[in-house]
């Protein structure tokens, strides 16, 4: 009886674990988290061809997909409210979002995916196959949105969304 109970207790502790772990590996996968991948996935693959080549990455959000979106990529440099609005960003929602990331202290090499409806979604992972010269910043989309990657001098730059 008691080898039963112990063998019951240490299976509901394994479903635990297990169910923890999934639930992170959900929590992970958010709009700006998939973005930045892909955006590694085609830089690495782009880095191996010659200068002058260039690539697009077909994106798809992947929470609430009927919402429009806005991507924006941030230079290895802090970014002001005026980047933001000559990029074409409304300036109260340019205030919004740098008062929301001020916690980080630096909007350097950031990449935000701005939805309706959804908190703001941002990463640094994308830094590890691209750069951004300035803020890139893509219109208000509900469908598939394309990233342009271009090779440049040995560098894997992001030029601009379509």
């Amino acid at each position: 009886m008691l080898l039963g109970l112990m063998h019951i207790r240490h299976l509901c502790l394994r479903l635990l674990c297990l169910v923890g772990t999934l639930s992170c590996c959900v929590g992970c996968r958010d709009n700006a988290t998939q973005l930045a991948y892909r955006v590694v996935e085609s830089a690495e693959a782009l880095s191996a061809q010659q200068d002058g080549a260039s690539a697009t990455v077909r994106y798809n959000p992947v929470s609430n997909a009927s919402s429009p979106f806005t991507v924006v990529v941030f230079p290895a440099r802090d970014v002001q409210e005026t980047e933001l609005v000559g990029a074409g960003m409304p300036p109260e929602r340019a205030r919004e979002i740098l008062s929301d990331l001020a916690y980080l202290g630096t909007t350097a090499n950031l990449m935000i995916v701005d939805q309706d409806g959804e908190r703001l979604k941002f990463t640094t992972y994308w830094r590890r196959g691209a750069k951004a010269h300035d803020v890139v910043m893509s219109r208000p989309t509900t469908g598939t949105l394309g990233v342009r990657l271009r090779k440049e001098d040995g560098v894997v730059w992001i030029t601009a969304f379509e």
